[in-house]
Protein backbone atom coordinates (compact mmCIF):
# COMPACT_ATOMS: atom_id res chain seq x y z
CA UNK A 1 0.00 0.00 0.00
CA UNK A 2 1.08 3.49 -1.10
CA UNK A 3 0.79 6.11 2.03
CA UNK A 4 0.83 9.55 0.78
CA UNK A 5 0.01 13.50 2.35
CA UNK A 6 -2.86 13.43 0.49
CA UNK A 7 -4.87 11.71 -2.78
CA UNK A 8 -6.37 13.95 -5.44
CA UNK A 9 -8.97 11.59 -7.43
CA UNK A 10 -9.23 13.08 -11.02
CA UNK A 11 -6.79 13.68 -13.15
CA UNK A 12 -8.12 16.38 -15.44
CA UNK A 13 -7.05 20.05 -15.85
CA UNK A 14 -8.11 20.82 -12.20
CA UNK A 15 -6.51 17.57 -10.61
CA UNK A 16 -3.32 17.85 -12.44
CA UNK A 17 -2.79 21.44 -11.41
CA UNK A 18 -3.97 20.56 -7.67
CA UNK A 19 -1.67 17.42 -7.31
CA UNK A 20 1.44 20.09 -8.20
CA UNK A 21 0.14 22.40 -6.05
CA UNK A 22 0.21 19.94 -3.15
CA UNK A 23 3.97 18.97 -3.57
CA UNK A 24 5.02 22.06 -4.12
CA UNK A 25 3.74 22.60 -0.35
CA UNK A 26 5.97 19.95 0.28
CA UNK A 27 3.21 16.97 0.90
CA UNK A 28 3.37 13.74 -0.52
CA UNK A 29 0.82 13.52 -3.26
CA UNK A 30 -0.80 10.50 -5.23
CA UNK A 31 -2.64 11.90 -8.50
CA UNK A 32 -5.50 9.27 -9.29
CA UNK A 33 -8.00 8.37 -12.48
CA UNK A 34 -11.70 9.21 -12.14
CA UNK A 35 -13.40 5.54 -12.16
CA UNK A 36 -13.54 2.54 -13.94
CA UNK A 37 -15.07 3.65 -17.46
CA UNK A 38 -14.49 6.99 -16.94
CA UNK A 39 -12.33 7.24 -19.85
CA UNK A 40 -13.51 9.68 -22.78
CA UNK A 41 -16.05 11.34 -20.95
CA UNK A 42 -14.89 13.73 -19.67
CA UNK A 43 -14.62 17.63 -20.51
CA UNK A 44 -10.92 18.79 -19.71
CA UNK A 45 -9.53 16.59 -23.01
CA UNK A 46 -12.21 18.47 -25.16
CA UNK A 47 -12.71 21.83 -23.50
CA UNK A 48 -12.35 24.71 -25.55
CA UNK A 49 -9.90 26.17 -22.67
CA UNK A 50 -11.45 29.86 -23.10
CA UNK A 51 -9.16 32.38 -20.90
CA UNK A 52 -10.77 35.45 -19.84
CA UNK A 53 -10.51 37.73 -16.66
CA UNK A 54 -14.03 38.77 -16.48
CA UNK A 55 -16.68 37.20 -14.65
CA UNK A 56 -19.89 38.58 -12.97
CA UNK A 57 -18.74 36.88 -10.02
CA UNK A 58 -15.54 38.95 -8.30
CA UNK A 59 -14.38 35.36 -6.67
CA UNK A 60 -14.21 33.90 -10.18
CA UNK A 61 -12.31 36.86 -11.50
CA UNK A 62 -9.77 37.17 -8.78
CA UNK A 63 -9.12 33.24 -9.37
CA UNK A 64 -9.20 34.17 -13.26
CA UNK A 65 -6.39 36.91 -12.77
CA UNK A 66 -4.46 34.96 -10.82
CA UNK A 67 -4.38 32.04 -13.50
CA UNK A 68 -3.67 34.14 -16.24
CA UNK A 69 -0.84 36.20 -14.87
CA UNK A 70 0.86 33.73 -13.03
CA UNK A 71 0.50 30.64 -15.73
CA UNK A 72 -1.27 30.74 -18.46
CA UNK A 73 0.13 33.45 -20.30
CA UNK A 74 3.23 31.53 -19.81
CA UNK A 75 1.96 28.36 -21.03
CA UNK A 76 3.43 26.94 -24.58
CA UNK A 77 -0.32 25.54 -24.64
CA UNK A 78 -1.60 29.32 -24.30
CA UNK A 79 -3.11 31.17 -27.45
CA UNK A 80 -3.28 34.97 -26.86
CA UNK A 81 -5.92 36.04 -29.47
CA UNK A 82 -8.01 38.21 -27.33
CA UNK A 83 -11.35 38.17 -26.10
CA UNK A 84 -15.16 39.19 -26.08
CA UNK A 85 -17.28 38.27 -23.89
CA UNK A 86 -20.91 39.91 -24.95
CA UNK A 87 -23.71 40.15 -21.83
CA UNK A 88 -26.69 42.24 -20.47
CA UNK A 89 -25.46 45.63 -20.18
CA UNK A 90 -27.94 46.13 -16.95
CA UNK A 91 -25.68 42.73 -15.88
CA UNK A 92 -22.47 44.19 -16.10
CA UNK A 93 -20.91 44.53 -13.26
CA UNK A 94 -18.49 47.49 -12.24
CA UNK A 95 -16.54 46.71 -9.53
CA UNK A 96 -15.20 43.81 -11.29
CA UNK A 97 -13.85 45.69 -14.11
CA UNK A 98 -12.36 47.93 -11.65
CA UNK A 99 -10.45 44.79 -9.88
CA UNK A 100 -9.47 44.35 -13.22
CA UNK A 101 -7.97 47.46 -13.69
CA UNK A 102 -6.46 47.49 -10.83
CA UNK A 103 -4.96 43.93 -10.93
CA UNK A 104 -3.26 45.64 -14.27
CA UNK A 105 -5.86 43.34 -16.84
CA UNK A 106 -6.11 45.59 -20.39
CA UNK A 107 -10.05 45.62 -21.54
CA UNK A 108 -13.06 48.10 -22.45
CA UNK A 109 -16.25 47.90 -22.85
CA UNK A 110 -17.74 47.76 -26.36
CA UNK A 111 -21.00 49.95 -26.25
CA UNK A 112 -23.56 50.40 -29.11
CA UNK A 113 -25.40 48.07 -31.12
CA UNK A 114 -22.38 46.91 -33.42
CA UNK A 115 -18.95 45.95 -32.50
CA UNK A 116 -17.17 44.91 -35.51
CA UNK A 117 -17.09 42.02 -35.91
CA UNK A 118 -19.95 41.15 -32.93
CA UNK A 119 -23.16 42.31 -33.57
CA UNK A 120 -24.40 43.53 -30.20
CA UNK A 121 -28.20 43.91 -29.49
CA UNK A 122 -29.21 47.47 -27.88
CA UNK A 123 -29.47 46.06 -24.47
CA UNK A 124 -25.86 44.41 -25.02
CA UNK A 125 -22.55 45.30 -24.46
CA UNK A 126 -18.93 43.55 -24.69
CA UNK A 127 -16.46 43.35 -22.88
CA UNK A 128 -12.63 43.00 -25.26
CA UNK A 129 -9.54 41.80 -23.47
CA UNK A 130 -6.83 42.00 -25.65
CA UNK A 131 -4.53 39.36 -23.67
CA UNK A 132 -7.76 36.68 -23.09
CA UNK A 133 -7.65 33.76 -25.57
CA UNK A 134 -7.66 30.17 -25.17
CA UNK A 135 -5.81 27.13 -24.12
CA UNK A 136 -5.17 23.80 -26.08
CA UNK A 137 -6.08 21.50 -24.45
CA UNK A 138 -4.61 18.08 -24.99
CA UNK A 139 -0.77 20.11 -25.06
CA UNK A 140 -1.91 21.78 -22.14
CA UNK A 141 -2.88 18.57 -20.55
CA UNK A 142 0.31 16.74 -21.90
CA UNK A 143 2.19 19.80 -20.40
CA UNK A 144 1.10 19.24 -16.61
CA UNK A 145 1.18 15.21 -16.91
CA UNK A 146 5.13 15.69 -17.95
CA UNK A 147 5.70 18.12 -14.86
CA UNK A 148 4.14 15.69 -12.55
CA UNK A 149 5.70 12.52 -14.02
CA UNK A 150 8.79 14.48 -13.06
CA UNK A 151 7.93 15.80 -9.74
CA UNK A 152 9.09 13.11 -7.13
CA UNK A 153 6.49 14.25 -4.83
CA UNK A 154 3.78 12.74 -7.10
CA UNK A 155 2.81 9.53 -7.64
CA UNK A 156 0.36 8.65 -10.57
CA UNK A 157 -2.49 5.75 -10.37
CA UNK A 158 -5.03 4.28 -11.68
CA UNK A 159 -8.63 4.83 -11.28
CA UNK A 160 -10.42 4.61 -7.73
CA UNK A 161 -13.40 1.87 -7.12
CA UNK A 162 -14.05 3.51 -3.48
CA UNK A 163 -13.37 5.64 -1.16
CA UNK A 164 -12.84 4.29 2.54
CA UNK A 165 -13.19 6.49 5.94
CA UNK A 166 -10.87 5.21 8.58
CA UNK A 167 -8.60 6.14 11.48
CA UNK A 168 -6.41 8.94 10.35
CA UNK A 169 -7.66 8.68 6.82
CA UNK A 170 -8.85 7.26 3.92
CA UNK A 171 -8.04 4.12 1.77
CA UNK A 172 -8.45 4.35 -2.01
CA UNK A 173 -9.95 1.32 -3.22
CA UNK A 174 -8.16 0.07 -6.70
CA UNK A 175 -5.00 1.88 -6.50
CA UNK A 176 -4.51 1.05 -3.26
CA UNK A 177 -3.61 4.38 -1.54
CA UNK A 178 -3.78 5.29 1.94
CA UNK A 179 -4.06 8.94 2.65
CA UNK A 180 -4.50 11.61 5.27
CA UNK A 181 -6.59 13.58 3.25
CA UNK A 182 -8.63 13.86 0.07
CA UNK A 183 -9.06 15.94 -2.67
CA UNK A 184 -11.96 14.62 -5.28
CA UNK A 185 -12.21 16.77 -8.44
CA UNK A 186 -15.93 17.10 -10.32
CA UNK A 187 -16.48 14.81 -13.15
CA UNK A 188 -18.47 11.63 -14.47
CA UNK A 189 -16.31 9.17 -12.83
CA UNK A 190 -15.76 11.02 -9.47
CA UNK A 191 -19.14 12.39 -8.65
CA UNK A 192 -20.61 8.94 -7.50
CA UNK A 193 -17.60 8.22 -5.22
CA UNK A 194 -18.62 10.82 -2.40
CA UNK A 195 -22.07 12.83 -1.58
CA UNK A 196 -22.25 16.06 -3.11
CA UNK A 197 -25.04 18.37 -2.85
CA UNK A 198 -25.75 21.33 -5.33
CA UNK A 199 -24.07 19.63 -8.25
CA UNK A 200 -25.71 18.65 -11.61
CA UNK A 201 -24.10 17.25 -14.80
CA UNK A 202 -25.10 18.07 -18.15
CA UNK A 203 -24.24 18.06 -21.59
CA UNK A 204 -21.70 19.98 -23.43
CA UNK A 205 -21.93 20.43 -26.80
CA UNK A 206 -18.43 20.54 -28.85
CA UNK A 207 -18.46 21.12 -32.82
CA UNK A 208 -16.14 21.93 -35.28
CA UNK A 209 -17.58 24.46 -38.36
CA UNK A 210 -15.26 25.89 -41.34
CA UNK A 211 -15.92 29.49 -41.74
CA UNK A 212 -15.35 31.71 -45.15
CA UNK A 213 -13.82 34.32 -42.79
CA UNK A 214 -11.14 33.78 -40.14
CA UNK A 215 -12.68 35.14 -36.66
CA UNK A 216 -9.12 35.69 -34.76
CA UNK A 217 -10.31 35.96 -31.20
CA UNK A 218 -12.27 34.06 -28.67
CA UNK A 219 -16.48 34.87 -28.13
CA UNK A 220 -18.60 33.88 -25.29
CA UNK A 221 -22.17 35.02 -25.64
CA UNK A 222 -23.73 34.83 -21.85
CA UNK A 223 -27.49 34.71 -23.08
CA UNK A 224 -27.55 31.47 -24.95
CA UNK A 225 -24.57 30.08 -23.00
CA UNK A 226 -22.47 29.42 -26.53
CA UNK A 227 -18.74 30.14 -27.16
CA UNK A 228 -16.55 29.62 -29.96
CA UNK A 229 -12.79 29.97 -30.76
CA UNK A 230 -10.76 29.68 -33.67
CA UNK A 231 -8.93 26.02 -34.30
CA UNK A 232 -6.24 26.51 -36.54
CA UNK A 233 -5.03 22.72 -35.40
CA UNK A 234 -7.91 21.21 -37.33
CA UNK A 235 -7.31 23.54 -40.74
CA UNK A 236 -7.30 26.43 -42.46
CA UNK A 237 -10.78 28.34 -41.62
CA UNK A 238 -12.00 25.81 -38.36
CA UNK A 239 -13.35 27.38 -35.15
CA UNK A 240 -14.38 25.21 -32.30
CA UNK A 241 -18.02 26.12 -31.19
CA UNK A 242 -19.30 25.27 -27.53
CA UNK A 243 -22.75 25.29 -26.34
CA UNK A 244 -24.32 24.03 -23.17
CA UNK A 245 -27.13 21.47 -23.74
CA UNK A 246 -30.36 21.46 -21.21
CA UNK A 247 -30.70 17.34 -21.75
CA UNK A 248 -29.04 15.53 -19.12
CA UNK A 249 -26.25 14.07 -19.18
CA UNK A 250 -27.46 10.56 -19.25
CA UNK A 251 -24.40 8.17 -20.93
CA UNK A 252 -21.67 7.60 -18.95
CA UNK A 253 -18.28 6.57 -19.84
CA UNK A 254 -18.99 7.71 -23.44
CA UNK A 255 -19.36 10.17 -25.79
CA UNK A 256 -21.93 11.33 -28.53
CA UNK A 257 -19.96 11.38 -31.92
CA UNK A 258 -21.40 13.31 -34.18
CA UNK A 259 -24.60 15.04 -33.23
CA UNK A 260 -25.21 16.72 -35.97
CA UNK A 261 -28.60 18.75 -34.83
CA UNK A 262 -26.71 19.53 -31.74
CA UNK A 263 -24.09 21.07 -33.74
CA UNK A 264 -26.42 22.89 -35.58
CA UNK A 265 -27.87 24.30 -32.84
CA UNK A 266 -25.09 26.03 -31.29
CA UNK A 267 -23.86 27.37 -34.83
CA UNK A 268 -27.36 28.96 -35.47
CA UNK A 269 -26.85 30.63 -31.60
CA UNK A 270 -23.94 32.50 -32.35
CA UNK A 271 -25.18 33.75 -36.29
CA UNK A 272 -26.61 36.39 -34.48
CA UNK A 273 -23.55 37.68 -33.35
CA UNK A 274 -21.15 36.37 -35.82
CA UNK A 275 -22.86 37.01 -39.44
CA UNK A 276 -20.17 34.47 -40.75
CA UNK A 277 -21.73 31.85 -38.74
CA UNK A 278 -24.94 31.86 -41.29
CA UNK A 279 -22.52 30.14 -43.57
CA UNK A 280 -20.79 27.79 -41.63
CA UNK A 281 -19.78 24.06 -42.95
CA UNK A 282 -20.76 22.15 -40.29
CA UNK A 283 -17.66 19.77 -40.03
CA UNK A 284 -18.46 17.41 -37.22
CA UNK A 285 -19.27 17.46 -33.04
CA UNK A 286 -19.14 15.49 -30.00
CA UNK A 287 -21.31 15.58 -26.77
CA UNK A 288 -19.15 15.13 -23.49
CA UNK A 289 -20.14 15.67 -19.57
CA UNK A 290 -20.30 18.95 -17.65
CA UNK A 291 -20.07 19.31 -14.10
CA UNK A 292 -21.44 22.30 -12.42
CA UNK A 293 -22.57 23.30 -9.14
CA UNK A 294 -25.79 25.02 -9.22
CA UNK A 295 -25.27 28.17 -7.55
CA UNK A 296 -22.64 29.41 -10.24
CA UNK A 297 -19.51 29.87 -8.34
CA UNK A 298 -16.60 27.68 -8.41
CA UNK A 299 -15.69 26.33 -4.79
CA UNK A 300 -13.49 23.98 -2.50
CA UNK A 301 -15.64 22.48 -0.06
CA UNK A 302 -16.65 19.23 1.99
CA UNK A 303 -18.03 16.42 0.39
CA UNK A 304 -20.09 15.62 3.26
CA UNK A 305 -20.44 17.32 6.57
CA UNK A 306 -19.49 14.22 8.53
CA UNK A 307 -16.48 13.68 7.36
CA UNK A 308 -13.08 15.86 7.52
CA UNK A 309 -10.46 16.27 5.20
CA UNK A 310 -12.77 15.00 2.18
CA UNK A 311 -13.16 18.10 -0.02
CA UNK A 312 -15.00 18.21 -3.75
CA UNK A 313 -13.75 20.39 -5.80
CA UNK A 314 -15.72 22.23 -9.25
CA UNK A 315 -15.35 25.16 -11.38
CA UNK A 316 -17.37 27.09 -12.85
CA UNK A 317 -19.38 25.19 -16.05
CA UNK A 318 -17.61 25.84 -18.99
CA UNK A 319 -14.71 27.97 -16.63
CA UNK A 320 -12.25 25.26 -15.51
CA UNK A 321 -9.35 26.05 -17.96
CA UNK A 322 -9.65 29.84 -16.57
CA UNK A 323 -9.41 29.50 -12.83
CA UNK A 324 -8.16 25.88 -12.38
CA UNK A 325 -4.41 27.01 -11.37
CA UNK A 326 -5.53 29.56 -8.74
CA UNK A 327 -8.31 27.25 -7.66
CA UNK A 328 -6.02 24.56 -6.94
CA UNK A 329 -3.66 26.74 -5.02
CA UNK A 330 -6.76 27.47 -2.65
CA UNK A 331 -7.31 23.77 -2.17
CA UNK A 332 -3.83 23.18 -1.75
CA UNK A 333 -4.10 25.93 1.13
CA UNK A 334 -6.61 24.25 2.41
CA UNK A 335 -5.40 20.47 2.66
CA UNK A 336 -2.18 22.91 4.51
CA UNK A 337 -4.01 24.34 7.22
CA UNK A 338 -6.22 21.21 8.03
CA UNK A 339 -3.13 19.09 8.51
CA UNK A 340 -1.84 22.20 10.55
CA UNK A 341 -4.93 21.75 12.61
CA UNK A 342 -4.56 18.65 13.49
CA UNK A 343 -1.00 18.18 14.10
CA UNK A 344 -0.39 15.82 11.68
CA UNK A 345 1.76 18.40 8.96
CA UNK A 346 5.32 16.28 9.12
Amino acid sequence: MTVVDCAVVGDGIVGRFTALALAARGLRVALCGGAPGDAGSSASALSGGLVRAYSPDPDLTRLAVRSMTAVWWNCPAYRRTGSVHVVPRAALNAAVLAEMAAAGIPHRVADGPTHHPVRLDPDDCAIVEPNGGYVLAPQALDWLAERCAANEAIVTTGPVGRIDTGPGGFTLAGPDIRARRVIVTAGPGTVALVPVTGLQQRRIVYSYVRLDTDVEHTLVDTAPDTWMRPAPEQGPGVHLVGRADPRPWDRPGRRDVDDHPAGLRATEALARRLPAMSRAVYLSSVVASDMYTTSGPGRVGPAATATDGLWFMTGLSGGGFKIAPALAERAADRVMTSLERTGTLR
